[in-house]
């Protein structure tokens, strides 16, 4: 019906690509419930150019790709669209996604910081890289950065289990106290 709509002129080009964002969403997660990688890449595939270029269609797409595991497509997807539109939820995505290459990741993440110095999401992203890279000590300078920056309870769970594993559990269990009271601070 999409094509006819817009042939047709029954809505403008800005409600036709709305439109279309909603559906292809709709289609995506309902490809995505089958857990079929492959089946999910020729959804991507198959849509319009300029729909794959929508900020809220790669969300949704690199979600689902890490979900199935598919860890370096949703790395590639992901630094591709933030080189193109800094999107800190992208960002974020990013961490999630635990990369065969984790030093080119972290790399990649660390250009990102020229401008975005303080964005506690890229600062929590860059923690976690550092993590999957074991850099511990550089791990902890980014958390605690971003829980300078903007606290959020995440990123004192992460802090906290890097903690524990460097032995210092009392400071561990502290930061599991902020990062719980934080939580409950948040509007339901």
């Amino acid at each position: 019906l999409l094509p006819a709509l817009k042939k047709q002129k029954v809505i403008t080009d800005e409600q036709h690509r709305e439109l279309s964002i909603k559906v292809f969403t709709e289609l995506l997660e309902i490809t995505a419930q089958q857990g079929k990688p492959e089946k999910l890449e020729q959804f991507w595939q198959s849509l319009p150019r300029n729909l794959r270029q929508d900020t809220h269609l790669i969300k949704r797409y690199s979600y689902h790709l890490i979900n199935l595991e598919q860890f370096d497509t949703a790395t590639d997807v992901l630094r591709q669209a933030i080189n193109q539109n800094w999107d800190q939820d992208l960002v974020y995505l990013y961490g999630k996604a635990h990369s065969n290459k984790a030093d080119k990741q972290l790399a990649q993440a660390e250009n990102w910081l020229k401008g975005h110095e303080n964005n506690a999401i890229l600062l929590l992203t860059l923690g976690r890289l550092c993590l999957y890279n074991q850099l511990w000590g550089k791990a902890r300078s980014y958390l605690e950065a971003s829980i300078g920056s903007d606290p959020f309870p995440e990123t004192y769970r992460e802090l906290g289990l890097l903690l524990e594993q460097l032995e210092e559990k009392d400071k561990a269990a502290e930061c599991y106290r902020k990062g719980i009271m934080l939580g409950e601070k948040l509007p339901r």
